[in-house]
């Protein structure tokens, strides 16, 4: 049987971010839109919205007056200084489509600036993400998720107090490693702002579910994906007997056909930048290939 973990399809700030793109194609019909960066995190999301727009992506190799007076559209992840600098270098216009989520968490990080607060970052490096939240103020203190197990956490009881801030696509477990080891060594005051709601329920629903030994899970979300590919991890560690996989596409779903075991359950969860389309498309070949396998001896045997 194929069951979805929900929810599954776009997040809120993925569907705010398409209805921006969509309302200025319908407000300025003709405008010329450019994304300097993918959207979103995911292929076949990107690949939707441009050919309903009509959109380009922004290229150095185009001359630059042949930008100016565009607009060009940038991504939910956030938009950096170096960005605004970038329109203004081109007379262009812009399109800022952060998910209102990190805009809120800017605004907090800001005020406990201004308030003197101790402000710290944990992310991925080079995450759009990461980029964008320790573009806010040079005070920001940004923690790899790569040094969570080498980091010099002594140097820590330097501040009587620490804000952190995770990058809001982290996994719970990535965050409670974190965690852990900063209450081993500080002992100062210590407030960790929460990971992203959207996320939390899909990963928690996973995690919830008890599955039998022949039993897959299949995450669908782009390999660009940090939620997407958190998603799996989190399961691939909670599941470890069972098997997990993630994909991309419905190409890469018939290259696994052999290999997924049809007489179990099926799960199918996404990536919150992952079209329901796709998701609904997936499902329902595993559930006509699971009916011809159990059903259809013939089919079984070819296959």
């Amino acid at each position: 049987m194929v069951k979805y973990i929900t929810p599954y399809g776009f997040c809120f700030g993925v569907r705010n971010s398409l209805n921006k793109v969509r309302e200025l194609h319908k407000n300025r019909p003709g405008a010329k839109i450019v994304f300097v960066y993918p959207l979103v995190h995911s292929k076949e999301t990107n690949a939707m919205i441009y050919k309903e727009i009509k959109a380009t992506n922004y290229s150095p190799d185009v001359p630059q007056k042949e930008y100016r007076g565009a607009y060009l559209i940038f991504p939910a992840h956030g938009m950096t200084a170096v960005d605004h600098r970038f329109v203004k270098s081109l007379q262009a216009k812009y399109i800022d489509c952060t998910c209102p989520v990190l805009l809120n968490t800017k605004k907090l990080i800001k005020k406990n600036l201004s308030d003197g607060k101790n402000v710290f970052f944990l992310g991925k490096k080079n995450h759009s993400e990461s980029r964008f939240m320790c573009d806010i103020d040079s005070r920001i203190h940004f923690i790899s998720t790569d040094e969570i197990d080498t980091y010099d956490y002594q140097h820590l009881n330097d501040f009587s107090s620490i804000y952190l801030y995770p990058q809001s696509t982290l996994s719970q477990e990535t965050l409670n490693r974190f965690n852990a080891n900063i209450k081993k060594f500080y002992k100062g005051k210590y407030l960790p702002y929460h990971l992203c709601i959207e996320c939390l329920k899909r990963w928690n629903n996973g995690k919830s579910i008890v599955p039998a030994l022949n039993d897959t899970f299949i995450i669908v979300t782009d390999q660009s994906s940090s939620n997407g590919n958190e998603f799996a991890d989190l399961l691939r560690n909670k599941f470890f007997r069972n098997k997990i996989y993630t994909i991309e596409s419905y190409q890469q779903l018939k290259s696994l056909k052999k290999e997924i075991n049809f007489r179990g359950n099926i799960y199918i969860g996404s990536a919150t930048s992952t079209p329901n389309k796709l998701v609904e498309k997936i499902a329902n070949h595993l559930k006509f290939w699971s009916f011809c396998k159990r059903l259809v001896p013939q089919f079984r045997d070819r296959n």
